[in-house]
């Protein structure tokens, strides 16, 4: 082994000595040879060295990474709020279409209110609005919401009940929803005149969303799920044809039968609502009183 490295050491100074005796071009083209035979090497040394140095470079402490982490939270609560800004907007536009939608079909004059206040105590029986009588709110008027309501394939806004007026000030009133059990409206279900009942709110804890209870209905026919609940028209409050609900159950009993309902308005998420008063055209002159001045 010995004579084998000193037979190649000699080997290596005689080429070395050849090299240097070359003229200058010939040396150079030597040593781009041999620089092409250990270039993948050198490439792959330096790739190794620039991880290394790399991996150095990026370990950070615990407490820089938990700053860029502190960081990042705060940008993505930002694009949540604006988010959720967003689709607010969103809603209220919806809102706003869908009044412009259904106030055609009724020829009835709407008020836009919004909800101002809500008591955890009342959170599905009631809500006061931010209109009142300097705004020509009445008692007993019905309040009204845009819900978006798919029929055939085709969707369209439609006017859903809230429910009623109650008790009103110059810049405030009170909305009676009709998920309270004192908001009773007479009922029918679409498709099916002759069937009629009475639809009035059920108690229930203030944590869950009440059902609509249709009450004294016949036990024929058996009402399916998903069918149509609206104003029947019956009364002085609420005009025949406002959507109320959709039929979830039906419960037939001896001699008489009811169903539950979901009502077409999300009273959680409940803001923008439309009150519901008669044009000046159809409302009829007042009767004034005979005078009582002597000739």
């Amino acid at each position: 082994m010995r004579r084998l490295n000193v037979l190649a050491l000699f080997v290596f100074i005689g080429g070395l000595a050849y090299v240097f005796m070359l003229d200058k071009e010939r040396a150079q083209k030597i040593q781009h040879t041999v620089g092409s035979w250990f270039s993948p090497f050198t490439k792959a040394g330096a790739k190794v060295q620039d991880a290394i140095a790399g991996v150095t470079e990026e370990t950070k402490s615990p407490a820089q990474l938990k700053q860029e982490n502190d960081q990042l939270q705060i940008i993505a609560n930002q694009f949540h709020i604006q988010q959720q800004a967003l689709d607010t907007l969103e809603k209220e536009n919806a809102d706003l279409r869908g009044a412009l939608e259904f106030r055609k079909h009724y020829g009835f004059k709407l008020i836009p209110a919004e909800i101002i206040n809500r008591t955890r105590s009342a959170w599905y029986r009631e809500a006061k609005i931010d209109k009142g009588f300097k705004h020509k709110i009445t008692e007993q008027t019905p309040v009204l919401a845009a819900v978006l309501v798919t029929d055939g394939g085709v969707s369209r806004y439609e006017g859903a009940l809230v429910g009623k007026i109650g008790n009103v000030s110059d810049e405030v009133a009170t909305v009676v929803f009709l998920t309270d059990e004192n908001c009773r409206v007479a009922a029918t279900v679409k498709g099916l005149n002759n069937v009629r009942g009475i639809l009035m709110g059920a108690r229930s804890s203030v944590r869950e969303s009440p059902d609509l209870r249709l009450r004294f209905l016949k036990p024929e026919p058996v009402l399916e799920p998903g069918r149509q609940v609206l104003s029947d028209g019956v009364g002085e409050v609420f005009p025949f044809g406002i959507l109320l609900g959709e039929v979830t159950r039906f419960e037939s009993g001896d001699g008489t039968a009811e169903a539950a309902v979901r009502p077409a308005v999300d009273f959680n998420v409940l803001r923008h609502v439309f009150v519901l008063q008669p044009n000046e055209d159809s409302v009829p002159p007042p009767v004034l009183p005979k005078s009582t001045k002597k000739s």
